[in-house]
This record gives structure tokens, C-alpha cells and sequence, in this order.
């Protein structure tokens, strides 16, 4: 089977890890840069005559291309809620899900002051919605921000609008804040402006973006944290699901939505803003000490506090347990684990400071609702 992949360097990249199951099988794929001249690509397309197509949504540059040609395709990711094409799929990532995990962090980390940057697109819009819905919950508001991006950019190419009013909305916001990004290159501009203007990162406000591109959020200075996405799931679900579109097989949905990873920590967001010297304490020695079998007492012992009144004050700032507390950051450090190793289960128990492979497994699924093998085959790099 012949497969064009028509899109932008950045996501052929991005995408690529997970063809390579379809390659070792005898699948071909052959990249066209979706920024070429529609001639041009129609006539490659003529040239080497695929099976199908894999393609993204660009405005103005996917449906012309789509009108030229008669063949299966799957789009991915789609950035038009009302771009619907006939033979055709879509994959994406659940953008909501991306906003609520940048939300939750937020509010672990003991903030109370939270904002976001975004633009005019539809992955903006969905992400400020899962963020701004889970914080709602907990009665708080967002402060927001979103640019006018009226000329197509291409993705590693995002500038500052010297026209925009985002220093001066940067300038009112309260500190400390934390600020959510809706993708990587928004967030290297914050941080830019930030720099600007003389505003501290982390100290006045902690960032964090999303889809975790190392050519931007490594790049920076400060480093960028942001949400991993999976793309090499991604591809390999486009893969797929074009596969089948080529059998005439449409009985699944028409968005593949994929769940984000987790967050990668950087130190635009290393900081800890919790106004109590006694919990700020507590929370830094769990977690420097979290590969350690640590429990609730050894916690207590060093902060030279009763049980009882520790267990108020992480009631009182951050609404969990300390024992809650010490199992998320376990599973939050085996997560790590599993997606950035090839440890086997026992080491990464041992590793994340659970006493057995068995109580790993089942505080695990408690946290994330998937067991430590699930979660490593729907979010590891290569499918």
C-alpha cells in the first residue's frame, strides 16, 4: 500500500515514529510539504498515484488539495470543528484533556491567581475550554488573553505582534500567576515578552505550554514546561484507520480523538506557591524523597508537626491528603518511567518508591485508570 503524507514538515516529523510498524510490513510512505504549490503537489500525486492520503488541516491549503483529488484520506489533526470532507477521517488530540491536565497541575502546585494565552484557532479555544471548565469547578476564574492571528504562520515560524496588547495585559495580571499557553510557540513568545519587561519565571508567573517541542520549549530561557502529546500514536492511529478507510471499512467514529501525555517539566514552571512555610516543607521533602518507600509518619517526623495538623493544612491549600499527595507524585515519577525507559514492572515499582510490583499496579489504576502495561502501549514513542 502507497501513502502520501501531505503536511507540514514539522508534523511528518512528529508523526513519523508511528508508521514504522506499517513500513516493516511493506507499506510505502512518501512525504509532499504541504506548503508547495497546489500544481505541484497534484501533479507528484499524478506521478506516484497512492492509495490514500494523510494530510492536516491548514486554512486555505487542505480543502484545495482535497478538491483535486478522489482517494481515501485521513486528516490529522483537524483544527476546523466544521471541515468535513466525504471518505474521510480525522484524528486528534482530545485538546479539552490537554486544558484539564495543565489546570490540575496548576492547582497542586498551590495556585489560586491562573490565566490564559491562546490564539484565534480551534485547538486554542478547545484547550481554554477543558482548562477553564476543571478550574471553574473549583471556584476560580481565568484571566484570559487570546491573539488575532490573521496571516497564516507556519508552525516554527511564530512571531511577536508588535500591534498586540499582551505586554500590557501581562503587565495587569496579579502575582504570583500561573499561565497556561496553548501550544509551544505562544509560549515562547510569553516568555519573550516577559523577558521584555522585566517579569521573573518562575517566580511572578509559572509557565506551561503544550504539545512538548524540544526545538522550542529547549530553546528558551527559561526552558519551557509543556504537555507531551503522543504523536507518534497519532500517526499510527491515522495509519490505521486509513488502512481500513482502503478496505471500504467506515464502521468506526469519525474523529479518533488521542489522549495527551503527561506534562514535562521545565523550569518555567518550577515553582511552588503555597503560603505556608510548614506545607511548603512538607510537599518539597515528599517530593525530593519520593523514590524512597516514604510514608505519612516519616513526613510528620521532619516537619516536627502533629499528624493531625498536617493533615489540615494540606486540606486547607491543596484539597487531598498528604497520603494523596504521595501517591500521585509516585505515579506521576512512574509514569515517567514507564514512556522513558524500557524497565520492567518490579524495577519501576521499586523505582517509584512503591513497596511491591502489586501495590504499584493497583495505586496506578486508582490515578490514572489504566494499568502500568496499557499506559506504556497507548503513550509510549513508538507504537
Amino acid at each position: 500500500m502507497k501513502i502520501a503524507l501531505i503536511a507540514s514538515p514539522t508534523n511528518i516529523n512528529r508523526f513519523s515514529p508511528g508508521f514504522i510498524p506499517f513500513v516493516q510490513e511493506g507499506y510505502e510512505f512518501w512525504q509532499i510539504d504541504i506548503y508547495r504549490p497546489l500544481e505541484e503537489i497534484t501533479e507528484l500525486l499524478d506521478q506516484w498515484k497512492p492509495d490514500g492520503i494523510i494530510s492536516e488541516y491548514i486554512l486555505g491549503l487542505t480543502r484545495p488539495i482535497l478538491d483535486k483529488i478522489q482517494l481515501p484520506v485521513v486528516i490529522c489533526p483537524n483544527d476546523a470543528e466544521d471541515f468535513k470532507y466525504e471518505n474521510c477521517r480525522y484524528v486528534d488530540v482530545n485538546d479539552r484533556e490537554v486544558g484539564y491536565s495543565v489546570a490540575r497541575y496548576f492547582l497542586n502546585q498551590g495556585y489560586r491567581e491562573i490565566a490564559f494565552y491562546g490564539n484565534n484557532t480551534h485547538y486554542s479555544e478547545q484547550r481554554l475550554k477543558g482548562y477553564e471548565s476543571f478550574l471553574n469547578t473549583k471556584g476560580l476564574q481565568v484571566h484570559k488573553f487570546i491573539e488575532r492571528v490573521e496571516v497564516v504562520r507556519r508552525y516554527t515560524e511564530y512571531w511577536q505582534d508588535h500591534q498586540s496588547t499582551a505586554s500590557e495585559w501581562l503587565q495587569s495580571l496579579p502575582k504570583p500567576c500561573a499561565i497556561f499557553t496553548a501550544h509551544d510557540p505562544l509560549g515562547r513568545s510569553l516568555l519573550e515578552r516577559c523577558r521584555q519587561l522585566g517579569i521573573k519565571i518562575p517566580d511572578d508567573f509559572a509557565v506551561i505550554s503544550a504539545n512538548n517541542d524540544p526545538l522550542i520549549c529547549d530553546l528558551v530561557n527559561p526552558p519551557l514546561s509543556s504537555v507531551r502529546i503522543p504523536w507518534a500514536q497519532i500517526g499510527y492511529q491515522a495509519t490505521q484507520n486509513l488502512v481500513k478507510i482502503c478496505k471500504k471499512n467506515f464502521d468506526f467514529p469519525l474523529t479518533t480523538l488521542i489522549e495527551p501525555s503527561l506534562i514535562e517539566h521545565r523550569q518555567s514552571s518550577d515553582m511552588l506557591y503555597i503560603d505556608n512555610p510548614v506545607l511548603v516543607q512538607a510537599v518539597y521533602f515528599i517530593r525530593n524523597n519520593i523514590s524512597a518507600n516514604l510514608s505519612v509518619e516519616e513526613v510528620v517526623r521532619h516537619c516536627r508537626v502533629s499528624r493531625r495538623s498536617l493533615e489540615k493544612l494540606f486540606q486547607l491549600y491543596l484539597k487531598k491528603t498528604p497520603r494523596e499527595e504521595i501517591v500521585r507524585l509516585k505515579v506521576e515519577r512512574a509514569e515517567r518511567l514507564l514512556l522513558d525507559t524500557s524497565m520492567q514492572m518490579p524495577e519501576i515499582a521499586e523505582k517509584s518508591g512503591f513497596s511491591s510490583a502489586e501495590r504499584f499496579s493497583v495505586s496506578f489504576k486508582q490515578v490514572t485508570l489504566l494499568t502500568p502495561t496499557a499506559y506504556r502501549k497507548k503513550f509510549q514513542k513508538v507504537v
